[in-house]
């Protein structure tokens, strides 16, 4: 029914309007993808390292500097600049690399299993919330064209699996980061209010965007069509 592109943020898009879907906007930037990328690359550095390490586990500073190493050593693959795209092999290579930027942070201060948990309590919050949006749209767009329609009992088994793996931790296991997760989703709403709802921009942007595009070699998408 939803041909956007965007993932999840369609769903949000249309379901609950552009606030909610700023939110995951900015937990995805700042949170999912980075800590995605970092428990990628941590995982691949720990059986690295291991297939040199036969007394003793591998030391975790060099865990850490190959998987900084391997941090999304692709060439061409590592605010508006994000969304920009390199003139010739048209990879969106300033929103890669400020992933990269989070995820060598994250990779440096923390492991794989403090960040599995992180990704883990945040992601489903936001898969349930995509379920959600799609039993919202049956019932408020009942007569949109939809070339497939999804048995209605899948979202609803998934938003409770997803209400269960976030509520559980948070009862079983009680921690701070939950609440540090939970204050950081919706201090997103601090920028959307004055940058996206009320379209403010700061001066010294326009200056910032600038340099990065000539730093780069980056266009918006919709100035491609000059460069084919």
């Amino acid at each position: 029914m939803n041909t956007s592109s965007g993932a999840e943020w369609a769903y949000f898009m249309d379901a609950y309007g552009p606030a909610p879907a700023f939110l995951f906007s900015w937990v995805s930037t700042l949170v999912l993808k980075p800590s995605q990328m970092a428990i990628i690359c941590l995982s691949f550095a720990q059986y690295a390292v291991e297939a040199f390490v036969t007394e003793c586990d591998p030391p975790r500073g060099v865990v850490k500097m190959v998987a900084l190493v391997a941090i999304a050593s692709r060439e061409g693959h590592l605010l508006d600049i994000l969304s920009y795209v390199h003139v010739r092999r048209l990879t969106p290579a300033p929103g890669l690399i400020f992933h990269s930027l989070i995820a060598s942070a994250m990779v440096l201060h923390g492991t794989i299993d403090s960040l599995i948990d992180f990704f883990s309590f945040t992601a489903w919050i936001f898969y349930g919330g995509a379920m959600l949006a799609l039993i919202v749209m049956r019932y408020t767009k009942p007569n949109h064209p939809r070339p497939y329609k999804v048995p209605i009992v899948i979202p609803v088994v998934v938003l409770i699996i997803s209400v269960y793996l976030v509520a559980a931790p948070i009862f079983q296991t009680p921690r701070i980061e939950y609440l540090y997760a939970l204050l950081f989703i919706f201090a997103g709403l601090i920028f959307y209010v004055p940058f996206v709802k009320l379209g403010m921009t700061p001066r010294f942007m326009n200056k910032v965007t600038l340099f990065f595009q000539l730093l780069l070699e980056v266009v918006p998408t919709s100035s491609m069509a000059m460069f084919e």
